[in-house]
C-alpha cells in the first residue's frame, strides 16, 4: 500500500521518491520522465546548457531538457477591477 501513496500530490509515489539508484539527489522516476539516466549520476550536469544543474532543475520543478533563464522571474499582473 505504501508504494502507491502520493502524500505530496506531485505525481510520484512515496516509493518512487525514495528510490535514487545513482545517489545524485534526484529520484529515479523523475530522471526517467525527463530523459536522464537513473543509474548514472547526473545531478551536477547541465543537460540543456542553461546554467542550472539537473539537480537544481529537479529542486525547482523545471525541465532539464529545456533551457530556463534563472535570472528571469515570472511576474503576474492582475488589473484592478
Amino acid at each position: 500500500f505504501w508504494a502507491a501513496v502520493d502524500t505530496d500530490n506531485d505525481g510520484y509515489s512515496e516509493m518512487e521518491e525514495a528510490t535514487d539508484t545513482d545517489g545524485d539527489g534526484i529520484f529515479d522516476a523523475w530522471e526517467v520522465d525527463h530523459g536522464l539516466n537513473p543509474i548514472a549520476s547526473s545531478g551536477s550536469q547541465d543537460a540543456d546548457g542553461d546554467g542550472l544543474t539537473n539537480l537544481q532543475e529537479f529542486q525547482q520543478n523545471l525541465n532539464p531538457q529545456l533551457k530556463d533563464n534563472p535570472a528571469v522571474a515570472l511576474v503576474v499582473f492582475t488589473p484592478a477591477i
